[in-house]
């Protein structure tokens, strides 16, 4: 099966019921002090719609791929003068050379500058998106929800990326097929998996791949968009606006057709997961999952054959109902966690 995650590079180039109404106003009937509501909880005023709800997020985002680019442009010049020298050709004649896409496609994958760019240029926006979600937070307690949870809500949101992984998986052999008759779609496909075929050479060691792709890229891309996108959209129009806002936008920001169509049905799920669970550290480790998986490197660690990709293949398909229930469960978690902060602070937001 072809391995895919969020971070598959694209050719270069490059809801639910209800509405949890964090920051609304709350019937203040029973008499309980303000400082008795639990953080996540307490009134901010009315939903407002400002400069920042869409600045924020926007300006964010642009930061992050510029960021990723600046990064992948100066370590592919790097590698192409040290690669000139070795060569003992002209840097300027080499560069010269180049230009075909599929020519600068391979000198960037053997340059292995997606790998080394996602490294160094997440180094630089998670400390970034840190400091700005702590400032956000001091002033609106909605923005970064860090609730506690147990295990067993940790169990069913990996159960939910697992049904994520299978839809993905019935989605992109669905899109194989239709692509047969369909030649628009067809080209798309194949230019996908020839820049997922590229840029799967790789000069690095596994387990810096694995550090880069399966933790520090989810890291960094949770932060920006389940924390900083999603918060925003839920402080001004709540979680509902607030989840497909942000899956829409992160399937986007893959930029190529193929591969935000399935990073939309993952997000969504890890988007409403969040909402569900109110604790960022679960779409984080739901992301890092479905990245260790998705992109081969699991069955990279443990050398296994196609034999055990495609037992993979089908736990990930048979694991689309339990993952559908579980959000369910997670639902029903919650409804009663906020039954019990209502009995004993205030009344408890409507949620999902």
């Amino acid at each position: 099966m072809p391995h895919r995650c969020f971070n598959d590079p694209a050719p270069p180039s490059g809801g639910a019921s209800g509405d949890i109404s964090y920051g609304s106003p709350y019937s203040h009937s029973t008499g309980v002090s303000r400082d008795q509501w639990p953080p996540h909880m307490k009134p901010t005023g009315k939903r407002r719609v400002s400069v920042v709800t869409f600045l924020a997020p926007l300006v964010f985002m642009i930061f992050h791929y510029a960021v990723l680019s600046v990064t992948a442009v100066l370590h592919f010049t790097s590698y192409m003068r040290e690669y000139a020298m070795q060569e003992g050709v002209n840097y300027g004649d080499l560069m010269r050379n180049l230009r075909s896409r599929d020519a600068i496609t391979k000198m960037i994958a053997k340059s292995d500058a997606s790998n080394y760019a996602s490294f160094y240029s997440m180094l630089i926006v998670i400390p970034v998106y840190f400091i700005y979600l702590y400032l956000r937070k001091k002033r609106s307690s909605s923005i970064l929800l860090t609730e506690r949870v147990s295990g067993t809500q940790v169990l069913l949101s990996l159960a939910v990326v697992f049904a994520a992984m299978g839809l993905t998986q019935l989605w992109m052999i669905g899109i194989q097929e239709i692509s047969q008759s369909w030649p628009w779609l067809f080209e798309k496909f194949q230019s996908y998996l020839d820049a997922v075929s590229s840029f799967s050479i790789s000069t690095s060691p596994l387990l810096f791949r694995i550090l880069v792709i399966a933790v520090l890229v989810p890291i960094g891309e949770e932060l920006l968009f389940r924390g900083i996108v999603q918060g925003e959209m839920r402080r001004a129009f709540g979680s509902t606006v607030a989840v497909i806002v942000t899956a829409l936008l992160f399937a986007i920001f893959h930029l190529d057709v193929i591969q935000s169509s399935y990073v939309l049905i993952a997000g969504l799920t890890i988007s409403i997961t969040y909402e569900l669970t109110e604790q960022m550290a679960i779409p984080a480790l739901m992301h890092m999952v479905f990245n260790f998986i998705g992109s081969g490197y699991w069955s990279q660690l443990i050398q296994a054959g196609e034999t055990v990709d495609q037992i993979i293949l089908y736990v990930m398909i048979g694991f689309i109902l339990p993952g559908i229930t579980s959000l369910f469960f997670l639902r029903r978690i919650q409804k009663k966690k906020h039954a019990s902060q209502q009995d004993t602070a205030s009344p408890a937001a409507k949620g999902w």
